[in-house]
């Protein structure tokens, strides 16, 4: 029997990590064909010997795996937006360490609604590129 499953590849210091999540099973490697070679692994030996109830339990039928987008602001960023929006992006002040910072906006050529403002302070290293939806 063949199973169509998901592979979500990530890198983890020097390794790379091969999860599936359906099954709750991970394999890894040094490179990504190695990890998704080693997650195969994992799985047939998991399907080999899991118990009916197991698998039922792991691979309901009426399970969907799609991206999602959720909002977050990050209050770092709520405040560079607030100088930013007080300053008019000239003559920045960092709102972490007060230090001069640079700040650049850029209109989005392809959707007028969108500003992206890219902020970089020298003084304590905060860099942040945010997209800002009119």
């Amino acid at each position: 029997m063949n199973y169509r499953l998901t592979a979500i590849l990530q890198r983890k210091d020097d390794m790379y990590v091969a999860l599936c999540p359906e099954l709750d099973i991970a394999g890894q490697g040094e490179i990504i064909e190695e990890a998704k070679s080693n997650l195969k692994e994992v799985i047939t030996f998991f399907l080999e010997c899991a118990s009916e109830s197991e698998m039922k339990y792991r691979l309901p039928d009426d399970i969907d795996i799609s991206p999602i987008e959720v909002e977050y602001t990050d209050n770092e960023i709520m405040d560079i937006l607030d100088e930013y929006e007080k300053q008019g992006g000239e003559n920045m002040h960092c709102p972490r360490c007060d230090k001069p910072a640079l700040c650049e906006s850029q209109s989005d050529e392809s959707d007028p609604t969108v500003i992206k403002v890219s902020f970089s302070c020298k003084g304590c290293s905060v860099s942040q590129n945010i997209t800002i939806m009119l």
